[in-house]
């Protein structure tokens, strides 16, 4: 059974804010530790439902135009510049499930977003932030496995200027094979916090969405890299 709040629909509200989160990772415009000023964690998802709040029009016509001119304002800026083509396929996703969903920005569901997507944010970034930070440590402490990872480029999105030490494990994350060897053994310090937190349970899951995130977004573990040292 769907879950309701005051007219709102919990598990849609819930798709919705992970797609967007998604999205704006991808894009690289989400912040990179959990000590960011509070506004760093929701300003992009509250200039969305900013835009959804205040255009006119039926539930479709209201969406499409407040998901265009948000796109239109989140495209130009200049932290997105260096990942436009590998990211938008997931703010076209994110658009396209806007429109197939567009009943659910009601009032009610648009005002509980607000009022929630800083502790939404939290909640995504942190499993995902910690095993990243515990996995960097750990392959820079370890030096693991760099042999194993073919010496082809780094991904677009990734700075290729690197050179030496720093340039093979930047290739090393982002290279599947890799992580999937080594990731598990690197983030035993991330699943006993999670454990102890969270519970056993949520461990497999959160790991597991924590690698398939370090994949899909290089170029975060990069800035990760470059933030922590």
């Amino acid at each position: 059974m769907v879950q309701q709040a005051k007219g709102v629909d919990i598990d849609r509200a819930d798709e919705f804010s992970r797609r967007l989160l998604d999205a704006l990772y991808e894009m690289g415009l989400m912040p990179l530790s959990l000590t960011e000023r509070p506004a760093s964690y929701d300003k992009y998802p509250k200039e969305l439902l900013a835009y959804l709040q205040s255009r006119p029009g039926d539930e479709r016509s209201r969406v499409e135009m407040a998901f265009q001119e948000w796109q239109a304002w989140v495209l130009r800026k200049p932290k997105y510049a260096a990942t436009k083509s590998d990211a938008y396929p997931a703010v076209m996703a994110l658009g396209q499930w806007m429109r197939d969903n567009a009943d659910l920005f009601n009032k009610a569901t648009i005002r509980h977003l607000r009022k929630s997507f800083y502790g939404r944010t939290y909640a995504y970034l942190y499993p995902r932030l910690d095993q990243i930070v515990n996995f960097k440590d750990y392959c820079h402490e370890q030096n693991v496995g760099l042999d194993e990872v073919p010496r082809r480029q780094l991904p677009a999105q990734m700075d290729n200027s690197e050179t030496g030490q720093r340039k093979a494990w930047l290739r090393a994350v982002a290279d599947k094979g890799f992580v999937e060897v080594h990731f598990y053994k690197g983030t035993e310090r991330s699943r006993q916090a999670i454990v102890k937190n969270l519970g056993e349970k949520y461990v497999e899951p959160l790991q597991e969405e924590a690698m398939t995130f370090l994949l899909n977004n290089p170029h975060y573990f990069d800035k990760v890299f470059r933030k922590d040292n």
